[in-house]
């Protein structure tokens, strides 16, 4: 009798808890989401409030989970003026003129999503697969004539690299469609060239290395191009930085870095990218670079907290930045509404190219 009361209370008690831990843990849950969702709620009312683009809230509700950050705004270049000026920024780091009249423009296979927009705002355009180097690159080619010359109007007068404006003279001189302004030597980069230059040809990342039980950490922000004169005006506009011969890069292919690698000096790059966003999968690097930058200016990367923080955000970024992590955080894919805009082009379907 006694062994089965102390059985009987045992189940009892084992009910109870069961019980206890069930409401608890949706207790947790429902504390959890109420808070999230709040906090999303009033972000909706200040959108409504202040005339914000409810898009960007949304985008910056699903980053809020992923990336540390509480001031950060998304947005593309709608105007004509501003998106003129990011595809010149692409097209100067990796966009090419052929003697023929195409116009071809490489991205990493990473930027799947930024090679769709482009060929959306543009409205033409055909995007094939490449291999390069033994890697493999996302091309869009623009070869009809007429379609060329209207996005050659767009960037003529914004181009500042010599490579590019060779390119476009050459052509001129086979098919005299228009007359080609000279490049651009200044030193304002107040617009989004510098955006579209980065999101091809720019790297946003940390070093992280483990000094006895000390964790270092500093930005690792790189530009690499064939020639240094653009590089050279790109420093003097931040004032920050140096210009370096890539001694990693192939000897064949000379290429320089204009890198940023001090603590000190990071914030240049990120209120820059914060006023201009970057639209490629960089833009994910350049977030969690936001949250390093915080971490370490507030010396939270001496507490075991932060530097687990921060290793785990290296984990994420950089050459271990997968697709799939692209794919759940990038707000070209994650808002369709970034697409509805007219395309630069309006031609009808039979036409395209």
């Amino acid at each position: 009798m006694l062994f089965s009361q102390i059985i009987f209370k045992a189940v009892v008690r084992t009910f109870w808890i069961i019980i206890f831990n069930i409401f608890y843990y949706l207790y947790i849950i429902f504390h959890f989401l109420l808070t999230k969702y709040i906090i999303f709620l009033c972000l909706c009312i200040l959108s409504l409030c202040f005339f914000y683009e409810p898009d960007a809230i949304l985008i910056n509700f699903i980053l809020m989970d992923h990336v540390s950050l509480s001031n950060f705004k998304f947005r593309v270049p709608m105007t004509k003026e501003d998106f003129s000026s990011w595809l010149t920024g692409c097209m100067d780091a990796d966009g090419h003129i052929t003697r023929d009249g195409s116009i071809l423009i490489d991205f990493n296979r990473k930027n799947s999503m930024l090679v769709n927009y482009l060929h959306m705002r543009l409205g033409v355009g055909e995007i094939i697969s490449i291999e390069t180097d033994r890697k493999l690159h996302i091309r869009l080619v623009i070869d009809d004539l007429e379609h060329v010359s209207i996005i050659l109007d767009l960037i003529n007068g914004q181009i500042r690299t010599e490579r590019l404006h060779t390119d476009f003279t050459h052509l001129i001189r086979v098919n005299p469609i228009m007359s080609c302004k000279p490049l651009d030597t200044s030193l304002n980069f107040d617009n989004y060239w510098l955006s579209g230059f980065i999101d091809c040809d720019g790297s946003v990342q940390w070093f992280m290395s483990k000094f006895g039980e000390k964790l270092v950490c500093k930005p690792n922000f790189k530009i690499t191009q064939a020639s240094h004169p653009i590089l050279n005006r790109i420093q003097s506009y931040f004032g920050v930085g140096g210009v370096y011969l890539n001694a990693n890069h192939d000897r064949e292919y000379r290429c320089y870095d204009y890198r940023i690698s001090s603590v000190r000096d990071i914030h240049h790059i990120h209120n820059y990218l914060g006023k201009y966003p970057l639209l490629g999968f960089q833009l994910i690097n350049y977030l969690f670079s936001l949250r390093n930058y915080e971490i370490v200016k507030s010396k939270a990367h001496f507490t075991p907290e932060g530097a687990s923080e921060l290793i785990e955000n290296k984990s994420k970024t950089g050459n271990s930045l997968t697709l799939d992590t692209i794919k759940t955080l990038h707000p070209l894919i994650i808002s369709s509404e970034l697409y509805k805009v007219d395309p630069i082009i309006k031609v009808n379907d039979a036409s395209k190219d």
